[in-house]
């Protein structure tokens, strides 16, 4: 169906996607299903981790023993300490090289970027620890300290422990995020230490460098470990708390990890899920549960944009083709061009679509990706804003002004997720002073690992 009038059929469009579930949560919804749920299931998971309460555990939660670390601890790290930081995401791999200048702050001064094809995450453990080595090797030169220091910040549930030369590490399971597998995981001995495996394999292979210290810790922990320097804020309170949202979402408090992205939403939130559904059918996620993350993601959120499409396809009001230029699309962040106005239709029409408009009208098929990129960001930025309220409720936050680092693209790269995210936690915490500040994961990571260097 393409209707002459393209008001009527928008019109049609968009009740099609309020009954796919591609719509804006109601407050309702939010304040009376979602949110207390959702903080019931933080509290309780946090009291039978910590006070070992027999409580109903919803969210896997680690305890790290990382400590907190405080800006004068910071001040006191000599000018020119050096340290190479590598983000291990679950689809970007980056290292960087990152020393503290005059002015006593971090400054990246080299930076090199490795996308991680789905196909390339599935290996051996020895393959996953040869290409960190090589990561690091790929921004480590010869004008550098031959010892150096590594921050390692993986995107990866692990179990942390302290040791005499930094920070180590072992995962939890051979299955890990974003369809990383490694697949000979239980032929080593559990547990199985990545730094000892890194200064293992580090001997048998010819590299330049040699580890002096390296702290391996989880991307929430980086960012529960930042300290602001900037004049606005360094001087307002942080509250022990970190959010990453990127193509994966997790939070922190204090020494905890707090795997929130696993949460599943409530069966009785009212909202259709045939857009769960259909990811499924289309291969874009592998379970039927419906955690939150399926909302917050970046790729998720595209992938429910997709979903949704071929949804109205399927009801021939369509192209179906056009979804998989959407699945295909390199940007995970893709949905922010469509609602930021980063992309108007002048710009749409470039772009080489021929193949994809199964006899539809270009200007059709622009607004209908354009509305269901709005809607399924408002959803995301109404989730985390959800997020943040039930965790911050959970860290001890009633009132007063206080700091709230945050990283990732998904919320810092989109105007309208933070436009919600801030509309919600405003209706959850009302009369709240929280500011939320940007946390780059590996400068609190950094930052860490410089200070506990220096004691």
């Amino acid at each position: 169906m393409q209707t002459n009038s393209s008001s009527d059929y928008m019109n049609y469009v968009k009740q099609m996607l309020d009954s796919f579930g591609l719509r804006p949560f109601t407050d309702v919804e939010i304040k009376r299903v979602l949110a207390p749920e959702f903080y019931e299931a933080v509290l309780n998971s946090i009291r039978s981790k910590v006070e070992g309460v027999d409580e109903d555990s919803k969210i896997d939660i680690i305890k790290t023993d990382i400590p907190q670390i405080k800006s004068k601890q910071f001040e006191k790290v000599p000018v020119g300490e050096q340290i190479i930081a590598c983000n291990l995401g679950g689809t970007i791999w980056k290292s960087s090289v990152i020393s503290k200048t005059k002015s006593g702050v971090l400054e990246v001064q080299k930076e090199k970027k490795y996308v991680m094809p789905r196909k390339e995450r599935r290996c051996t453990f020895r393959q996953f620890i040869l290409r960190i080595l090589k990561i690091v090797d790929g921004v480590w030169d010869k004008s550098m300290n031959q010892d150096i220091t590594v921050l390692l910040s993986l995107a990866f549930p692990v179990q942390n422990k302290l040791i005499d030369d930094g920070i180590d590490a072992y995962f939890l399971r051979r299955k890990l995020p974003k369809s990383w597998n490694i697949i000979d995981f239980g032929e080593y001995k559990y547990p199985s230490y990545i730094g000892n495996l890194l200064r293992k394999n580090l001997l048998d292979k010819s590299f330049s460098f040699n580890f002096k210290n390296v702290y391996i810790i989880n991307d929430t922990s980086c960012v529960v470990s930042f300290l602001p320097s900037d004049n606005e804020h360094k001087d307002i309170e942080k509250l022990p708390v970190g959010f990453v949202f990127s193509n994966g979402s997790n939070a922190a408090i204090r020494d905890l990890n707090l795997e929130v992205s696993k949460f599943i939403r409530p069966e009785r939130f009212g909202l259709a899920e045939l857009i769960h559904q259909k990811m499924m059918d289309l291969d874009l996620i592998h379970t039927k549960k419906k955690f939150i993350e399926h909302l917050t993601g970046g790729d998720y959120i595209r992938y429910r944009i997709a979903a949704a499409i071929s949804l109205l396809s399927d009801n021939e009001v369509m192209s179906k083709s056009i979804v998989e230029w959407i699945i295909d699309q390199p940007d995970e962040h893709f949905f922010s061009y469509f609602t930021d106005d980063k992309i108007g239709f002048k710009k749409f029409i470039k772009l080489d679509l021929n193949n994809f408009l199964d006899g539809f009208e270009v200007h059709y098929i622009y607004k209908v990706i354009k509305e269901c990129s709005y809607r399924a960001t408002i959803q995301a930025g109404q989730s985390i804003g959800a997020t943040i309220a039930c965790v911050t409720k959970a860290a001890g936050y009633k009132n007063g002004t206080k700091l709230i680092p945050i990283d990732g693209k998904v919320f810092w790269e989109s105007e309208k997720i933070m436009e919600k995210a801030r509309e919600v936690t405003d209706m959850l915490i009302e009369d709240n002073h929280m500011f939320f500040v940007k946390a780059p994961t590996l400068i609190g990571g950094s930052q860490l690992a410089m200070v506990l260097d220096n004691i």
